[in-house]
């Protein structure tokens, strides 16, 4: 979740546009039309101060050994090119680089600060720097930009972006590595200027404004997940790509993002039937940049996501959300293989099932996603990914994350969602 304190004037668009100089396809790779990346694990185990128990008594119990994932791919940003690692966030729209890794938190977040990279204008040949500047606020931490345009290499490719608009951090807070934001930009006014993926569409880099997003299981060693720009990977998914239109803003926002339509949610006991709640239909958005799903409390008490592991510790897999920012986060996209269309706009989505990469390309057109059906069997596990739990409609305990002290807060086993319904 992130709201924009200040935009970008319209005159550093304009001359960020002049600057743009269109590649000629016969430089792509083997997929022309499509670029993939491969998506990095940061795996972090740290303490969280407190978690509220549930049950017995309202009483703040201590948290330990809580790991979180961001996932993260590399960029060369300048001539000559300066490596750094962004973090990917569906939830945002903007590029920014360089967090004050002073002001990160801990002294692992700080060190994971410092091994991500950093960027200097002043090292690179092809930087301008303009005068704007902005700030963004997430839902942990903030950041003050200043804007800068720059070359981007991309790592693995003979890509290369020429004059990109992104801000680089004059100052930051609770944050310990650059994002890139890869929700809607300036085709819905969410920004002032052209985003990293419109400059790819506008560079002749891709085709149509769409990703295909596979995080991997925490399972599989980083950097087997994989995003494709531009195209689908049919080897990571099961069954037929299943869409759901994207809604427009929502809780009095301006911004659009991957808001789409929840009809309903089950949740399945062990040895037991499953359970559909009622007042199950609200908007959810996808967050790659969320460790956790968030929920309405009155929707599903937050304690049918709580179960015993141990005994003395517990799971949790979502929590509850109070302002209306509903969303779907790293929990369950884990579990799911999603094709982000700005196009359509729509979301397409099926079980992840990793049994190979076979890039396609997708072209220009309503729904144009959808026509791709996956290439693996949803009984495969060659990844380790294929179990019948690992579905896009179902968050089973290998994608938990939040490990708890305390019985107290103990109820139920093994509880899994186990579907959750989009409207179509």
């Amino acid at each position: 979740m992130v709201a924009r304190y200040a935009s970008i004037a319209a005159a550093l668009a304009a001359g960020a546009t002049a600057l743009l100089v269109p590649r000629d396809e016969s430089s792509f790779g083997s997929t022309p039309g499509v670029l993939s990346l491969p998506v990095y694990q940061d795996i972090r185990l740290h303490p969280l101060e407190k978690l509220r128990r549930r049950a017995v008594s309202d009483t703040d119990v201590p948290v330990i050994n809580v790991t979180s994932t961001t996932y993260l791919i590399e960029l060369d940003i300048g001539t000559p090119g300066q490596d750094t690692k962004v973090a990917l966030d569906t939830g945002s729209s903007e590029l920014w680089v360089n967090p004050n890794c002073q002001k990160a938190g801990s002294t692992q977040q700080a060190q994971s600060c410092r091994a991500n990279g950093q960027y200097d204008p002043d090292n690179s040949r092809t930087s301008v720097v303009y005068q704007n500047t902005g700030r963004i606020k997430y839902g942990k931490g903030e950041v003050a930009l200043q804007y800068v345009a720059d070359n981007i290499t991309l790592p693995g490719s003979d890509i290369d972006l020429s004059q990109v608009i992104f801000g680089y951090a004059t100052d930051s807070v609770d944050l310990n590595r650059g994002i890139l934001g890869l929700s809607f930009g300036e085709n819905k006014n969410n920004t002032g200027y052209p985003t990293v993926v419109e400059e790819m569409k506008a560079q002749n880099v891709i085709e149509s404004l769409t990703m295909g997003i596979a995080l991997g299981t925490k399972d599989e060693p980083t950097g087997s997940g994989l995003i494709s720009f531009g195209g689908v990977d049919t080897k990571k998914f099961s069954g037929n790509l299943h869409s759901a239109p994207i809604l427009g803003p929502q809780n009095g926002e301006s911004l659009w993002r991957y808001w789409v339509q929840l009809d309903s949610i089950a949740l399945s006991k062990s040895g037991s039937s499953k359970t559909t709640y009622s007042n199950s239909q609200f908007p959810v958005f996808f967050d790659t940049g969320a460790t956790l799903s968030y929920f309405p409390s009155a929707v599903v008490p937050i304690s049918e996501f709580i179960w015993e592991v141990s005994d003395n510790a517990c799971v949790l897999g979502a929590d509850k959300a109070s302002d209306g920012s509903y969303l779907l986060g790293d929990s369950f996209l884990r579990s799911a293989y999603v094709v982000f269309d700005q196009e359509t706009p729509a979301l397409h989505f099926a079980p992840y099932v990793n049994c190979g990469t076979n890039l396609q390309k997708i072209p220009l057109g309503a729904n144009a996603a959808a026509k791709f059906s996956g290439e693996c069997s949803a009984s495969n596990s060659s990844s380790g990914s294929g179990n019948s739990k690992n579905t896009a409609g179902r968050a089973s305990v290998s994608s938990l994350w939040l490990l708890a002290g305390g019985r107290a807060c103990l109820s139920f086993k093994h509880n899994v969602i186990q579907r959750l319904a989009f409207h179509a």
